[in-house]
């Protein structure tokens, strides 16, 4: 959700009406086009990435208040890295397929379509906002492919090396077989631990308004 979220929600508050879904967290940087154009974290976005956190983290939708950071923490950053990408370079023609990918990954990590379909009306968010998002992360991935030589590239044999070595969902499961799924689910790998590494850096540049 971007500055349009937070002025939808201001306009409902000053006609006399509750926003549906309150805002969370004001952040902005200089990529976004700084304070004047803040973008926002709603409770129920804040609270849906939390829970998805501990499901890929613990294997329980116990959220904690680690989970919250993490998945707040991530989502800034990824916005950050993908409005870097955006002014950058355009999206390339297989983007949309990148960010099919890691749909169907974020699907897996919470224990597939039937259980996203819960998550979704458990905090009451649409598919399309999950998708956006979803997209951010596709254009902040290839971001970090683009700017750190640690994910730069993914060559067949790190795969292999990778499947063969690793603890990974797919075990028992034939490598032709399940490669694509496997190759975005080394990618976000790859991103996360980067991305752990690189949040205090990236967030010199972030302003953050709390409104807990």
């Amino acid at each position: 959700m971007l500055c349009l979220a937070a002025r939808t929600a201001m306009g409902a508050e000053s006609a006399g009406h509750q926003p549906v879904d309150a805002a969370r967290m004001l952040y902005w940087a200089p990529e976004f086009g700084g304070p004047e154009r803040p973008h926002v974290l709603t409770h129920k976005e804040c609270a849906f990435w939390a829970e998805v956190e501990a499901v890929g983290q613990d294997g329980t939708g116990a959220i904690a208040a680690r989970h919250e950071s993490a998945a707040m923490e991530r989502l800034m950053l990824e916005d950050l890295w993908s409005a870097r990408q955006a002014r950058e370079q355009a999206d390339p023609a297989e983007f949309a397929a990148l960010a099919e990918g890691l749909m169907g990954e974020l699907k897996r990590r919470v224990g597939g379509e039937v259980e996203f379909d819960a998550l979704l009306a458990k905090h009451e968010i649409s598919l399309a906002e999950v998708f956006l998002r979803i997209r951010e992360r596709a254009r902040a991935l290839r971001h970090a492919e683009s700017h750190f030589t640690r994910v730069r590239s993914v060559s067949e044999s790190d795969l292999r090396t990778s499947w063969d070595a690793q603890k990974h969902p797919f075990l028992g499961r034939d490598y032709g077989e399940a490669r694509a799924a496997f190759a975005v689910w080394y990618r976000v790998e790859v991103l996360r631990g980067l991305e752990l590494e690189q949040l205090r850096a990236s967030r010199r540049s972030v302003r953050v308004r709390d409104l807990k």
